[in-house]
């Protein structure tokens, strides 16, 4: 588990960085905004990844100007591995609980059968 966490680190990280890069051509800020916006991150690992040029997401504002004392302090790695980590954690609670439901269904199904066919020899 704690190697698909770091794999997953990984990517999430490489993934940020480059966003942080490329973040002057257009789709890339505006997936760049919406992380920002939504996690309330700003860079990589924090306002000082981007200079004196903090994008006005990281301040949560549409447009303007962000200054680094007003922008999220955490960095979008972080954030954005702790919103996958904890979807995973909440698919697998998902998963059990499915799992659980259709064994008890197919313990009832036994039993209806069982019964069925008990009835069906008594006749």
């Amino acid at each position: 588990a704690e190697y698909m966490g770091g794999q997953i680190k990984a990517a999430v990280n490489a993934t940020i960085r480059e966003g942080v890069k490329d973040r002057k051509k257009t789709e890339v800020k505006k997936y760049m905004d919406l992380i920002e916006e939504k996690l309330k991150c700003c860079g990589a690992e924090g306002a000082q990844d981007y200079g004196s040029d903090i994008p006005s997401a990281c301040c949560g504002l549409k447009n303007g100007t962000c200054v680094e004392d007003a922008a999220y302090r955490e960095g979008c790695v972080e954030a954005l591995y702790n919103a996958v980590r904890k979807s995973m954690v909440n698919a697998i609670i998902f998963s059990v609980i499915f799992v659980l439901i259709l064994m008890i269904g197919i313990a009832f199904s036994c039993a209806l059968i069982k019964g069925v066919r008990a009835d069906y020899y008594h006749v």
